[in-house]
């Protein structure tokens, strides 16, 4: 099972787990009797940022059902601008006194690859939280690390029913067409939604509306990396290109001015 962003609005920790919900959450899925991969906060017990409240990620925790860890929590990479993090906040801390509602989130370390056992085979996953979906280096980074299947979770709430949801599932599954892994996503109002390693799309979720789906998802055991995951970003394309329409803008320019 895979629930989107935040989902589990409290922090989901070890030390967390005599705490009331997260008990219920453990039993429950001690009870289902399958792994859930679910959003949530996590929140460190030491570590203090600059105001000196606790450190907070925004994290994907992997729960198997002997109330552990299947593997070891995922936190956002890409966090965002304003919403999870003040631009130079670092270098320039007096901006959070300006504006004290941005987040003072922390950052993870980049594609981590999880290792999750379901019926006795281990799914190698990788996860990307949001944001990470719009850039195609992380998703790259997640096949290059050995992902057979790449998730994400997401929080589209914040951006009504309108235009934002599909523009961000279409930007999150292309990541999946560029890698050629199968590419599940889970929101929470937003598009849920699957893809195929060979681009077909399967059943869209409804906007705003409970739901949830099973979905058949092959994949393979040790999937080949694609051309583009092989030579990295394509930025030098978009260089040529620009390159080539400047010239073609400026020869037709001196031909006419000869003319």
């Amino acid at each position: 099972m895979i629930w989107p962003e935040t989902a589990m609005p409290f922090g989901l920790d070890e030390h967390f787990y005599n705490h009331i919900e997260q008990k219920s959450l453990l039993n429950s899925i001690h009870a289902w009797g399958i792994p859930l991969i679910t959003g949530g906060y996590s929140v460190d017990a030491v570590k203090q940022d600059h105001q000196g409240y606790p450190i907070i990620r925004n994290a994907v925790f992997y729960f198997s059902p002997n109330f552990k860890y299947a593997d070891i929590p995922y936190f956002k990479t890409n966090l965002l601008a304003f919403g999870e993090y003040m631009p130079m906040g670092e270098e320039f801390p007096f901006l959070y006194k300006l504006l004290p509602f941005v987040g003072t989130y922390e950052r993870g370390s980049g594609p981590v690859v999880a290792n999750v056992i379901y019926k006795e085979k281990t799914i190698r996953l990788g996860p990307q939280i949001c944001y990470d979906s719009l850039y195609p280096g992380y998703s790259r980074g997640l096949a290059q690390n050995g992902a057979q299947i790449i998730f994400n979770v997401t929080n589209d709430s914040w951006y009504g029913l309108w235009s934002e949801p599909y523009q961000h599932q279409i930007m999150t599954l292309a990541r999946g067409i560029e890698v050629r892994r199968p590419l599940i996503r889970s929101t929470n109002t937003g598009v849920s939604s699957a893809i195929l390693a060979d681009g077909t799309l399967l059943q869209n979720s409804p906007i705003d509306q409970s739901w949830s789906h099973t979905y058949d998802i092959p994949y393979r055991n040790n999937p080949t990396q694609t051309f583009y995951t092989t030579i990295g970003h394509l930025d030098w394309l978009f260089w040529l290109s620009l390159l080539t329409v400047l010239i073609f803008i400026f020869k037709n320019k001196g031909d006419h001015v000869r003319n």
